[in-house]
């Protein structure tokens, strides 16, 4: 935003987590939530979204956004990554939880509240 609260025009920055099948079907965001948050430390927010397979993410690059890669086979849809198929039932979050400055995955799940700590090594 600039000094008046004004925005840029829109321009697609990535050809993923969209709605459409080549954007790779993200049709529901109650299903396939997709957040951002800083994963590496440099100030830029990263796209994380919970697929059928676990969490995927792609990188800021800062002129861009990296390739989309799955970056833990947890907390997705499927039952081999976890059931995690409703976010109203089953909510996924992104925090720091330890103190690392990095956003570390939160799920509240059946059993209870689990956390994926940020591992950096992207």
């Amino acid at each position: 935003a600039d000094a008046d609260g004004r925005f840029g025009t829109a321009q697609l920055v990535l050809n993923s987590f969209g709605s459409a099948a080549a954007a790779g079907g993200w049709a529901s965001d109650t299903q396939y939530t997709r957040l951002v948050a800083d994963l590496n430390g440099d100030g830029r927010a990263d796209i994380v979204g919970f697929g059928a397979a676990g969490t995927y993410v792609s990188l800021n690059t800062g002129s861009g956004f990296g390739a989309v890669f799955l970056a833990v086979d947890s907390y997705g849809t499927s039952s081999a990554a976890g059931g995690w198929t409703n976010n109203d039932r089953f909510p996924r979050l992104l925090a720091d939880t330890n103190g690392d400055g990095l956003a570390d995955i939160i799920g509240f799940g059946n059993a209870g509240v689990y956390v994926s700590p940020a591992l950096y090594d992207f």
